[in-house]
């Protein structure tokens, strides 16, 4: 789904934090409506801050209840958010009045005319995430207040909403002295804390620190950094120290792998790669092809693939490396670059595997392009940096054939993460499924 700038309609649900009651015009009875672009990847920053500014109240983005697609533009069309008050619905300006839920009969939204219903949106299931479900915003201040107090960081001045969506619900939360995020995440990706927790016993300078867990929430609270990330950075010095840092920390951590294990993180063999492939490239892509955007002839080629994919499954095996930690999301929006060196970020889609397999987002997305302006041959020195700790355990010439068949598997590799952990949380942000067809591509174009 492309991201755009456009304004789109949102319709917006504040409910109180009995999810109860409602905001509605005074005057014709409508929800709320702003228009402010889309909200893409649960990105609900700009979102919350529009409903302030016209409802005249501080709100929470708890979840999307609709996300209408384009079929000409493949973008959002409109949207429908609910969203939880920070304080009572009456403290709202005059213009709206609060009414019970039970009162919003089902509407059509213009200009398509598509139903809405509130009343079945709302109802709880078993897979809702907490931060769906009114009341989720009121206890996590309530809980926020005393875990901050409890740190010697005096009175929260303020909880700012980031990202709410199906992975994920992010909060800056700022206090009298200091900052810090609050995440939540859903099963299976809520293993976040447990591997920082284990990274900070290995090089807790490459991690941010675990201050605390939320166990309602299913989410901790870590430390903020002053540090810009590196998706803003140009300096191929710093991409490269980024990679040479990273695999430190997974030579650091070889000896840890089974108190990761033990911790929940997942472990991916050749044998769960065998079978992912499999499943990738069967019966299951079927269904959401038209979604992830993967063409008949790209699969053909891929299926065509699948003997060599085999046989170089069964090679990388022979190098015989020691499983490590792998991030599964590594892109530059996901590390911190300060004086003290890179922090490592958003470990939900962590997993012990092939550690080659780690550095294929880093180098292939989109953002190394700026850096890449002043050094032409960037890819080639993070790889460089990023092997060196590796060369203890293997000499060069097995090392680079050991590279070499890695990248067309960690692109299968990732993109079974995808289709097993991610894609099956999917209701709304469907341009997740984007991710997916880009590894395909990209196991394509490293096949050679």
């Amino acid at each position: 789904m492309p991201e755009t700038s456009q304004n789109i309609r949102h319709i917006i649900v504040v409910v109180d934090a009995s999810g109860g009651k409602t905001l509605i015009d005074r005057g014709s009875g409508a929800l709320p409506e702003i228009r402010t672009p889309a909200v893409v990847s649960g990105n609900v920053a700009e979102l919350c801050r529009s409903v302030h500014r016209q409802l005249g109240i501080p709100v929470y983005a708890l979840r999307c209840l609709r996300n209408e697609i384009d079929p000409a533009t493949d973008a959002p069309r409109h949207q429908v958010h609910l969203v939880e008050s920070a304080g009572p619905l009456d403290a709202a300006s005059t213009n709206w009045r609060a009414v019970d839920c039970s009162q919003i009969r089902p509407f059509a939204i213009p200009p398509d005319g598509s139903l809405f219903d509130l009343q079945h949106a709302m109802q709880p299931r078993p897979r809702d995430r907490p931060w769906w479900r009114a009341g989720f915003a009121q206890a996590t201040r309530a809980w926020l207040e005393e875990t901050i107090s409890s740190l010697g960081a005096g009175r929260i001045r303020s909880v700012e909403p980031l990202r709410s969506w199906e992975i994920a619900w992010l909060a800056r939360v700022t206090a009298e002295h200091g900052t810090w995020y609050l995440k939540c995440s859903p099963p299976p990706l809520n293993i976040e804390a447990d591997v920082i927790g284990r990274l900070m016993l290995v090089q807790p300078d490459r991690v941010p620190h675990v201050a605390a867990r939320y166990s309602a929430g299913s989410g901790f609270l870590m430390a903020a950094y002053s540090a810009p990330l590196l998706s803003s950075c140009d300096k191929p010095a710093a991409w490269v120290d980024a990679a040479a840092q990273f695999g430190r920390l997974q030579v650091a951590a070889i000896g840890a792998a089974q108190d990761f294990l033990d911790s929940g993180v997942p472990l991916r063999t050749s044998a769960d790669l065998q079978a992912g492939i499999s499943d990738l490239l069967g019966e299951r892509i079927g269904p959401i092809q038209r979604l992830v955007g993967i063409e008949d002839d790209e699969l053909d080629m891929l299926r065509d693939e699948r003997p060599r994919f085999t046989d170089m499954i069964g090679e990388l095996d022979r190098f015989k490396f020691p499983p490590s930690i792998d991030h599964g999301d590594l892109w530059a929006p996901n590390i911190l670059v300060g004086a003290d060196g890179p922090r490592f970020l958003d470990w939900s889609d962590a997993s012990i595997t092939q550690p080659l397999f780690s550095m294929l987002p880093l180098l292939s997305a989109g953002g190394i392009t700026a850096p890449m302006r002043h050094d032409r041959h960037l890819r080639t020195h993070m790889r460089q940096a990023y092997l060196q700790p590796w060369k203890q355990l293997l000499g060069r010439r097995s090392l680079m054939r050991a590279w070499k068949i890695a990248r067309p598997l960690a692109a299968l590799h990732f993109a079974t993460i995808y289709l097993d952990r991610i894609l099956p949380l999917i209701e709304t942000e469907h341009q997740v499924y984007d991710t997916l067809a880009w590894y395909l591509r990209l196991a394509l174009r490293h096949r050679d």
